[in-house]
């Protein structure tokens, strides 16, 4: 009861962060780390440190890369026995920052998301039961996510990831239980620019209004609007000192369906998200580990977001 399958991409992050204001075309002085990443997989990473069961349903390579993935995400807690394995080689995320920590470009390659079939879908489908949950990223091939969502027996949540990957649920939101996108996708989906109380209130109403049970948008600096059709909220976050953006908003997902499990307000599910997604932000790395997991719940019950009805 209650498991989470998450559906999606898994890579290995390489990270480039300049010391001084990028120049481009030309070579630029700063520091290059890798880690483990994909969306999906950083949700599930997330997820099991704060304590829940997930199973990751993605694509591993025959490669030592694909090797170093999967010990990791069985180290984490994660259960891949739903994944495959395939002979195209690993998935890898670039992304730049600029002397901010902010993403100044990122270049995927995730050809090998796919190899992940309608009918190895249809077997992870026949397992959910309705008291399950599905997180699904829009990595995946839009047949596939059409798929999943127009035969998903439980609520779907839905991470968008990207402008051009958003218009692959453009079409298919009557099906989508909760999605999360940033500003840039939430108006790319709409056609609706957020500039103030108004026009937060016409963007959240217009995903409700084609079938969407729960609109989270995060505007970055300007806080978070949302809504569950009872309440319509911006909340606002004090100032945080940025060392990695990436993952933030993994982040934020797992700790909004964590949240969502325990049948929490969707008050405190924003609060909940918002204190993972911030310790996330303040970390080098795209999921924060070595924290004591008392100390972490703690952490996240905290209250930081200030409300404004909408």
């Amino acid at each position: 009861m209650n498991d989470i399958y998450i559906i999606g991409g898994a890579n290995i992050d390489i990270l480039g962060k300049a010391k001084s204001s990028l120049v481009l075309q030309d070579s630029n002085i700063g520091k290059i780390s890798y880690s483990f990443g994909g969306v999906a997989r950083n949700i599930a990473n997330n997820l099991s440190i704060i304590g829940n069961k997930v199973k990751l349903v993605t694509v591993f390579a025959n490669d030592v890369f694909g090797s170093l993935l999967i010990n990791d995400c069985k180290k984490c807690g994660i259960d891949v026995s739903l994944s495959l394995i395939s002979e195209i080689g690993s998935s890898f995320y670039l992304s730049i920052l600029d002397d901010n920590s902010d993403l100044l470009v990122g270049v995927a390659d995730m050809e090998i998301l796919h190899m992940l079939s309608i009918s190895h879908i249809n077997k992870v489908l026949l397992e959910i039961e309705k008291s399950d949950i599905i997180v699904m990223d829009t990595n995946l091939d839009k047949t596939t996510i059409n798929h999943v969502l127009t035969n998903a027996s439980c609520p779907v949540f839905v991470d968008p990831i990207s402008t051009i990957k958003a218009d692959k649920i453009k079409d298919e939101l009557k099906h989508i239980f909760m999605l999360k996108p940033n500003r840039l996708e939430a108006e790319k989906l709409s056609g609706i620019k957020i500039k103030d109380k108004f026009t937060a209130y016409q963007t959240l109403d217009y995903f409700l209004s084609h079938g969407i049970n729960e609109i989270v948008i995060t505007l970055g600096k300007d806080g978070i609007i949302a809504s569950d059709n009872k309440e319509y909220l911006w909340a606002y976050h004090s100032y945080v000192e940025v060392v990695n953006a990436n993952g933030a908003g993994d982040a934020f997902m797992a700790g909004y369906i964590d949240s969502y499990k325990k049948q929490l307000s969707l008050k405190e599910k924003l609060n909940n998200a918002a204190n993972l997604a911030r310790l996330t932000l303040m970390n080098e790395k795209t999921v924060v580990d070595g924290i004591d997991i008392t100390d972490l719940k703690r952490t996240l019950n905290e209250k930081t977001l200030v409300f404004e009805d909408i």
